[in-house]
């Protein structure tokens, strides 16, 4: 018979016990002589922990008695029957005062993830990181909700389907899951394949989950990835290396972000960078945020003065802390103290009373623009009379081809065409030259 127990490899010492007992003729007055005894813990796999123990055993009261030795030591879930014909009585009358129950689910470990999951020996563990891995709708959901609760369980086979699985979408899928698990020991693994991985989905969530880390380590690799072009999606990595570096927030990601939003062919890439920048609010990213105002693609325009108010505001808020600290028209001097005359005692902190400050006068108008050089207006003359006598020459060759040709041959017939292209061409071309002269003038 099979009889299954609640309970995984925590079980083993007690039924090692058992068989040792067996096997020393512990219980053979009660019937148990010629047996056979095993069991096997199964600890992966289902979506829970139980053991099997395989006993075999002539006589319905043997067998009774094996079960009663069993429940008193362990709960049993079940028992079935391995030969029905031998022990089917003695399962029935068991039957009769107990529950038989189900065993735990089984848990299908696809061969892509089940290299990571070979060292998880929680069931529950194992079936959160399946759903997580594979994407399985809608378990995957709930498993990224419960990553946090694994903790170390989770992160080692996380780290391992990053790095050495085969199948990008289960690399992504880690990618995810370890910015979720907020571990910083995934900052190493995360760093790595932002920068190297083949793929850009798992790049990209690479640098996502390092901004969720929140981490100062990952600052570097993603001021490598904001400036990667390994391929024609390499726009996406960028961009989710700025938000992520936005997330971070440190200072010194200003520098690059604004070369990005500078000089950046991809407009996703620069209104990203531009968007980073009014996150992380240094001052020093004001100028490059007013040059992107002029920028070809409106969305970086508008992007980049959100921006630049973020961060004038947040430098006027860092002023008016400063001044709040100082008396209403106190100004200290640049230096603190200054050298006592000779034949007096120690100089005091010199403050000076001042003024309020006026505000500065009016730009005055910028001057209106010069005409154009005599040089310029000279040239465009003789550009028209060019153009005018052309234009005249077209007409006569016109005239002639129609009118005072002797024959009406085909050559001459196709020369008038021609020249009636020719004249209406000119006379645009004369027409738009004379009226730009004018304005010129």
């Amino acid at each position: 018979m099979k009889i299954y127990i609640e309970g995984g490899s925590g079980n083993v010492p007690g039924l090692k016990q058992l068989s040792n007992e067996l096997y020393g003729k512990a219980y053979a007055s009660r019937g148990l002589r010629k047996f056979y005894y095993g069991f096997t813990p199964y600890t992966s796999g289902y979506e829970d922990h139980f053991c099997q123990i395989t006993f075999e055993v002539e006589g319905t009261s043997a067998q009774l008695e094996f079960l009663r030795i069993v429940e008193s030591r362990f709960s049993i879930i079940r028992v079935d029957a391995e030969d029905a014909s031998k022990e089917g009585e003695a399962i029935t009358q068991w039957g009769k005062d107990h529950e038989q129950r189900s065993l735990p689910k089984e848990v299908k470990v696809p061969k892509k993830v089940a290299g990571a999951l070979a060292e998880v020996e929680d069931a529950r563990a194992v079936k959160l990181l399946v759903a997580a891995l594979t994407g399985d709708y809608p378990d995957y959901q709930e498993a990224f909700k419960a990553m946090g609760e694994l903790g170390e369980v989770a992160l080692a086979p996380l780290i391992a389907a990053l790095e050495q699985n085969g199948d990008w979408p289960v690399r992504v899928r880690a990618a995810i899951a370890l910015g979720k698990l907020g571990d910083a020991r995934a900052v190493k693994p995360l760093s790595v394949a932002v920068k190297d991985d083949e793929e850009w989905p798992v790049r990209k969530d690479a640098a996502n989950a390092l901004g969720e880390l929140g981490d100062a380590r990952a600052v570097e690799p993603l001021l490598v990835a904001l400036k990667e072009k390994k391929d024609d999606y390499s726009y996406e990595v960028q961009m989710a290396a700025a938000a992520a570096l936005a997330k971070l927030g440190d200072p010194k990601a200003a520098g690059p972000l604004a070369d990005v939003l500078k000089r950046d062919h991809e407009w996703p890439v620069r209104q990203a960078a531009a968007q980073a920048l009014g996150e992380i609010g240094d001052a020093r990213a004001a100028e490059p945020l007013r040059a992107a105002l002029k920028d070809a693609e409106e969305r970086v325009q508008a992007s980049a003065a959100e921006a630049l108010e973020a961060v004038t505001s947040r430098a006027g808020s860092k002023v008016r802390a400063g001044d709040a600290t100082r008396a209403p028209g106190e100004t200290k001097t640049a230096s603190a103290t200054k050298a006592a005359p000779s034949g007096k005692g120690a100089a005091e902190p010199a403050v000076r009373i001042t003024a309020p400050e006026q505000a500065p006068p009016p730009a005055r108008p910028s001057p209106a623009p010069q005409p154009a050089r005599t040089e310029t207006r000279l040239l465009l003359l003789g550009m028209n009379l060019l153009l005018t006598v052309l234009t005249l020459a077209c007409c006569a060759v016109t005239a002639y081809c129609f009118l005072l040709a002797d024959d009406a041959s085909g050559a001459a017939q196709i020369c008038g065409a021609l020249s009636v292209l020719g004249t209406v061409a000119l006379l645009i071309f004369t027409l738009a030259g004379w009226s730009s002269m004018g304005r010129q003038g």
